[in-house]
């Protein structure tokens, strides 16, 4: 039984490496310009825009780690961290900034945050002091990453931690600068679906593995297992703002993260942007929602 469970799992892991291969091939280009590398040729349509924001919001932070920690702390009442991670870092940041942000980019011609700063407001200072922004801030966010998925390949196969890190680095090194942002909006798309797939996996296999919802939400209100008010939509006393507090910094600052931002620049039209709002708002709710109920229990 275990050999076949492990042939499954590095069946599953080849094939997901010949797909981002595949990816490779058919999106490489010799004369690939800075507009097509960057943006895809601002033709990238509302299914790919909407999965790619969604499987850069929720990467192995979310997936591996955080939901965990918050179910672990508040119970339930950590799917309050999903509702709003669907409508405030999904619905809102579509609203508010997908159809100015695309228009505005369009119109001056920029691709990044930093062109942006510089052409909207005439200054090289803005673009550089961004840039500086975006590279430090960035860092610990790529380090959580990459440590997420290494603790993952380790667990899951046994590899070794430096050298899980190591391949998944160079392996999206390599899609990356062999066919640029529409090469990572395409295999973003098919982690997507995976992403899909495994959430309802793990929420199923939780539930059964409580013994049912009824049984595991009865387990979650017993002092003596989970904890008073742990399965309540209500935080437990004296949790409340800290529960809240992480709604806001996982759902608001998505708002301002470039790489999130970026997907705007790049959709094909505004008819684009409608359809992909939905689509985003969606797989937010299922992805996010599914990720801390699991975590709970």
């Amino acid at each position: 039984m275990e050999g076949s469970v492990v042939f499954m799992k590095l069946a599953v892991l080849v094939a997901y490496i010949l797909m981002m291969f595949v990816v490779i091939f058919f999106t490489a280009k010799k004369n690939l310009s800075l507009n097509g590398f960057l943006l895809g040729g601002r033709n990238v349509g509302p299914w790919m825009s909407a999965f790619s924001y969604g499987a850069s919001y929720f990467s192995a932070v979310i997936i591996v780690g955080y939901a965990g920690s918050t179910g672990w702390n508040v119970g339930l009442s950590a799917i309050w961290c999903g509702i709003g991670n669907a409508l405030i870092g999904g619905l809102l940041a579509w609203l508010l900034l997908a159809k100015p942000t695309r228009r505005m980019g369009e119109r001056l011609q920029v691709a990044t945050m930093p062109g942006f700063f510089e052409k909207r407001y005439q200054s090289k200072t803005l673009k550089i002091l961004a840039s500086l922004i975006i590279f430090v801030f960035l860092i610990p966010y790529s380090a959580s990453v990459y440590k997420g998925l290494g603790n993952m390949f380790t667990k899951a196969f046994g590899f070794d931690y430096t050298w899980c890190v190591i391949g998944v680095a160079m392996l999206a090194s390599v899609y990356l600068f062999a066919g640029g942002y529409k090469a990572t909006a395409i295999t973003d798309f098919v982690q997507g679906l995976i992403m899909l797939i495994g959430i309802v996996a793990i929420v199923v296999y939780v539930v059964r593995g409580a013994g049912g919802l009824n049984e595991g939400l009865t387990l979650l209100g017993d002092p003596t297992v989970g904890g008073a008010n742990m399965n309540t939509l209500w935080p437990p006393q004296g949790k409340e703002v800290w529960l809240f507090s992480n709604v806001i910094l996982t759902s608001l600052g998505v708002l301002g993260m470039p790489q999130m931002i970026h997907k705007f620049f790049a959709i094909r039209d505004e008819k684009s942007v409608k359809r992909a709002t939905v689509i985003s708002t969606v797989f937010a709710l299922i992805i996010s929602g599914g990720a801390y109920f699991a975590g709970s229990f």
